[in-house]
């Protein structure tokens, strides 16, 4: 007969029998079933996997959310666990997911002035606010004239610099209208005189027309229905328009299948235009 290698109280055991006793034995080390790692003798697992196992399951007595211990330690964070108020207001306790709320109500919260805008560095607490609003009235009232002027002489500044601007906007607009216009008028003139020199090269009797002037072209368009099959576009020699201390650049584009709108129906004619300021 052999003793327990567990030393625990058996005693005459068979050397067949060791193991199946090792399975039942209080003494014997068993691995955790949670887990966690550790190695306990059997007596005490049950012990551990109850009160002290990190992996353990435990619910929260206040959220009520089930998990394993190690994970919900959460008092920190439990959107439920009671805090006390840090004001020390009567109210006691309060839930953490109610305590903004609550200090945003609390009487005993400090808080500014309602003035402050306008010049109160005043902070009191909220059940004394309206009390001082009453004893300081006078002096909010101050700060008020004082804010108002303040605003409006900025807002006269402002429309002052506003006015100077709008000025200085209307005489800008004015030379730039007396640069443009007698450029504008060789400009369309010299289309004018392209397109008639296209209505006569082509027999055109289509109603010719000028469907955009913007920026930088001129975009000509007429029926062209009987010459579209040749596709072949061509551009005119450049035409100099210099006058200090502008010069700018004319030349035409001809597509005779069209393009954009016009694509396939008609010729389209495109004025580009470039213009840059005299260099000395």
């Amino acid at each position: 007969p052999l003793p327990c290698p567990n030393k625990c109280d058996a005693v005459g055991l068979l050397r067949e029998d060791i193991d199946n006793h090792r399975k039942t034995c209080q003494f014997e080390g068993i691995c955790c079933t949670n887990g966690c790692g550790k190695t306990l003798q059997h007596h005490n697992l049950s012990c551990h996997i109850q009160n002290e196992c990190p992996r353990r399951k435990v619910r929260c007595k206040y959220c009520h959310i089930t998990g394993e211990y190690q994970f919900l330690l959460h008092k920190s964070d439990c959107p439920i666990f009671p805090l006390p108020c840090p004001n020390k207001c009567d109210i006691g306790s309060v839930c953490r997911m109610y305590m903004e709320k609550h200090r945003k109500e609390c009487p005993l919260e400090t808080v500014q002035c309602e003035y402050c805008s306008v010049g109160c560095e005043d902070k009191v607490l909220r059940k004394d606010l309206e009390k001082h609003e009453k004893e300081k009235m006078k002096y909010h009232l101050c700060l008020t004239k004082r804010e108002v002027s303040h605003t409006n002489d900025k807002f006269h500044d402002h429309v002052v610099k506003t006015a100077t601007l709008v000025s200085k906007l209307e005489r800008r607009i004015k030379v730039l209208e007396n640069l443009l216009e007698p450029k504008t008028e060789d400009m369309l003139k010299q289309v004018s005189d392209w397109s008639n020199t296209l209505k006569s090269n082509y027999k055109s009797t289509s109603l010719f027309r000028i469907l955009e002037f913007k920026k930088s072209s001129v975009v000509v368009k007429f029926d062209y229905s009987n010459q579209k099959e040749k596709n072949i576009s061509w551009s005119s020699d450049s035409y100099l328009i210099k006058k200090a201390p502008y010069c700018a650049m004319l030349s035409l584009l001809v597509s005779p299948a069209g393009f954009d709108i016009g694509k396939g129906t008609h010729l389209s004619v495109q004025v580009q235009f470039t213009c840059d300021s005299v260099r000395a």
